[in-house]
Formats: C-alpha cells, structure tokens, sequence
C-alpha cells in the first residue's frame, strides 16, 4: 500500500487532498495545527505538528518510519517572496510563513 503524508489537511485544501489520497486507496497521515478536531476519514493518521519546529518535523517522519511516497503539502498563498517565485523550491527552503499558515 502506498503512504501519502498530507501537511495542512485540518482545512482547505490540505484537507481536500488527504480525501482523495484516502479514496485513492493511500494510508494517510496528516499533519496539522487543528488536526485533532479536523472532519476527515476516520483511517487518516492525525499527528498534530507544528512545522517550523525542527523538532516536531522530525518525529512526523520518524513515527512514518521511512514508508513514504507522496509528500503533499497544501498551502498555496504569497508564491513571492522577495522577488523570488518560492513554490519550486523543495520544502526544507521555502518561506516559514507556509508552515505557519500566514
């Protein structure tokens, strides 16, 4: 079975995305600031995680337990940054205003 982990999936279009990767037939962890009282799928792991803590990064991925193929990762608003067009960018160097949601 493929493993999808959807960051932001409390609401929006986070929560669109761990929708269908469950209908998609995916096990589903997502992350999110709200995650424990999000409506989603009852399968969905919920792990409530702030990104910009290094820390808390880094037990999502260690709870995964290196069994992940699809990293989603919905938040899509200010794409300048500076000038700079960010949303290429791998997700370690983009702006901490996405994790944060602002």
């Amino acid at each position: 079975m493929l493993t999808a982990l959807v960051t932001g999936a409390s609401r929006s279009v986070g929560r669109g995305v761990a929708f269908g990767f469950v209908e998609a037939g995916f096990t589903v962890y997502s992350t999110g600031h709200g995650i424990d009282s999000a409506y989603l799928p009852p399968s969905v792991v919920r792990i409530r995680c702030d990104h910009s803590s290094d820390e808390d990064t880094g037990l999502v991925f260690q709870r995964l337990g290196g069994e992940l193929d699809v990293l989603a990762w919905g938040v899509y608003e200010h794409m300048v940054v500076d000038g700079q067009f960010t949303w290429p960018l791998v997700f370690w160097q983009q702006p901490s205003h996405r994790w944060l949601g602002k």
